[in-house]
């Protein structure tokens, strides 16, 4: 879906994990960063959507789902940073969870790399982009490495009270797709 990846360590990224059960309790593919067998404290790993015209809208809001248990006394962090259009640094910090916090399975701590195997283990999170509605902006999902456990986020969108349009990338057209996208 043209998502771009960066990270603060060589050999460390978000990657796509084909079959892994999804929120509704079927088989699906979604994002995935292993920080189970990361030791690599305080590493940043972003993954970076396209350019998002957010004119014309009305309270946007971005969702998804994530799945997390943390690795008994070690806690990773996800982050939803945006940035304007195409440049510029991603300071507008619009969601952070981390540990417990982030935990999404009342299970507790595992003592091994976890992967959810139930609907179940998944919620549905949320940040405003309403300090952003009228311009165009970038979403970024930072995975902040603790050493902890696997990190899946699926079903990323972005939703308005009226149609959110995506801009051209580079002054070329380009396709992108936000799946499912709700206009409604």
């Amino acid at each position: 879906l043209g998502w771009s990846l960066a990270t603060s360590f060589a050999g460390a990224n978000w990657t796509l994990n084909p079959n892994v059960i999804g929120k509704s309790g079927a088989s699906t593919q979604c994002a995935e960063f292993d920080n189970c067998n990361l030791n690599q404290l305080a590493s940043q790993e972003d993954m970076i959507s396209k350019v998002i015209d957010l004119s014309g809208t009305t309270n946007p809001q971005v969702f998804f789902d994530v799945a997390y248990i943390p690795y008994t006394g070690y806690f990773d962090s996800l982050e939803v940073r945006l940035a304007n259009g195409c440049g510029g640094t991603f300071g507008s910090l619009v969601y952070k969870k981390g540990g417990v916090t982030l935990q999404t399975d009342s299970t507790g701590n595992m003592n091994a790399c976890w992967a959810p195997t139930l609907g179940s283990h998944w919620r549905t999170d949320s940040a405003s982009l309403a300090a952003f509605a009228g311009s165009a902006v970038r979403v970024m999902f930072r995975n902040i490495n603790r050493y902890g456990n696997f990190l899946f986020l699926d079903n990323i969108n972005i939703q308005s009270t009226s149609p959110v349009g995506i801009t051209s990338i580079l002054d070329s057209p380009r396709m992108f797709g936000l799946d499912p996208n709700p206009t409604s």
